[in-house]
């Protein structure tokens, strides 16, 4: 997994930080057959103190798993809270607890 620049958020640079949140959504979600319904994502945004868009920066991890999983079993609340460091000097960390169906 290619690594991407932690400081985009404090450049400004929101439309590639929202197209690697996105894509790093896709890549790590769940098996999407027990899914039953998302409950809350948890997003930390590596920014400088004072940056104004660490929800926008979120909205395409959102926006992914409604699409995905539809209006009910997506529905989620969610946090996006922006952070001075990350482990492995990461750019976003996206954490989320999701409702598990019972296997068959």
């Amino acid at each position: 997994m290619a690594r991407s620049n932690p400081t985009e958020a404090r450049q400004g640079r929101l439309e590639e930080s929202q197209r690697r949140c996105r894509s790093r959504t896709r890549s790590c979600r769940p098996g999407s057959r027990r899914v039953s319904a998302w409950a809350v994502i948890n997003g930390f945004v590596n920014a400088e103190p004072g940056y104004p868009q660490t929800t926008a920066v979120l909205n395409p991890c959102s926006e992914l798993i409604l699409e995905l999983y539809g209006a009910d079993a997506g529905k989620h609340a969610r946090t996006a809270i922006g952070v001075a460091a990350l482990p492995l000097n990461l750019p976003v960390v996206i954490a989320a607890e999701v409702e598990l169906a019972p296997r068959s």
